[in-house]
């Protein structure tokens, strides 16, 4: 079959609601070309299908459109005016350009490209922080043959919180190398204050809050001065390290890792009730005298 009588065959062949309702989405948006290569048919065909569900393209504006068209600008985006109007988003954003309204980002509102230059970020990072943050950056959007122009504006006050909240914040590594631990501690010891966060998604580094860590590490540092493992709290009170053990145990207290770390007064309160029962054989513990002063 030659391709002049195939072209007439599409022609001639019922629509079914399926194609009825590719026209009826993607008409306004990509054009009659497109859906006729997309649909096997000619530009006519296309044409007409639109023409018979209400779609036209080219059709003239009405003043109850533009003004209805100034009531939604700003609150709606382009591809949403374009399914209200059942036009192109191009016409949308000509047809405003047109009748003098405003066609940059709504009042109060600011192009990432301006916060970009106002913050000092690139575009990336800057993207990289909104999206950390969950700063809602609004798209609205007019399509052409082949190409889509994006004008995403923010909210500039949600973008210096953003920008706030990140320089207040560093990764795990960045945190664990500048307190000279490994990143692994450092999330063990942030987990037990409950200060960790929730991990990220995949490909994405956890970044934690710079002075919840030195919190953290503050107190970590001011316990280690009355906690000790097992082998420095016997060689502190005097006896060996299984007696030590084996005293503890007694009482109730489990290993609870290794090495097995150890609170001075729990240790003393074990130390000095074995002391005090009778046949222990354990060392009694020397008090310790003050320094004696070299006579004159």
């Amino acid at each position: 079959m030659s391709a002049q009588l195939r072209g007439a065959t599409a022609q001639h062949r019922p629509w079914t609601p399926a194609e009825k309702e590719v026209v009826r989405s993607s008409y306004l948006t990509v054009g009659a070309a497109a859906l006729a290569r997309q649909l096997g048919r000619s530009v006519d065909a296309i044409n007409h299908c639109a023409q018979r569900q209400g779609l036209v393209r080219h059709r003239r504006w009405t003043e109850e459109e533009n003004e209805k068209l100034r009531m939604l600008w700003g609150e709606r985006s382009i591809a949403e005016l374009s399914r209200i109007f059942k036009r192109p988003e191009s016409g949308i954003y000509f047809r405003a350009w047109k009748i003098g309204i405003r066609t940059g980002p709504p009042q109060g509102k600011e192009y990432i490209e301006t916060a970009m230059r106002r913050t000092g970020f690139t575009r990336a990072s800057l993207r990289r922080i909104l999206r950390w943050a969950g700063v809602k950056v609004y798209r609205p959007s007019r399509r052409t043959e082949g190409a889509a122009y994006h004008f995403g504006y923010v909210d500039p006050f949600d973008v210096d919180e953003a920008v706030t909240r990140w320089c207040g914040t560093e990764t795990l590594n960045e945190a664990a190398k500048r307190h000279g631990i490994c990143p692994d501690t450092l999330a063990r010891r942030l987990s037990e204050a409950g200060k960790l966060p929730k991990r990220p998604g995949k490909g994405k580094h956890l970044r934690v809050d710079s002075k919840e860590v030195d919190d953290v590490m503050a107190a970590v540092m001011a316990a280690s001065k009355t906690r000790r493992s097992l082998s420095k709290q016997a060689k502190r009170v005097g006896v060996s390290s299984d007696v030590l053990s084996k005293w503890l145990k007694a009482e109730g207290f489990t290993r609870t890792g290794r090495p097995w770390i150890l609170d001075d007064e729990v240790v003393d309160g074990v130390v000095a009730r074995r002391f005090g029962r009778p046949g222990c054989r354990a060392p009694a513990r020397k008090a310790q005298q003050p320094p004696r002063r070299r006579s004159a």
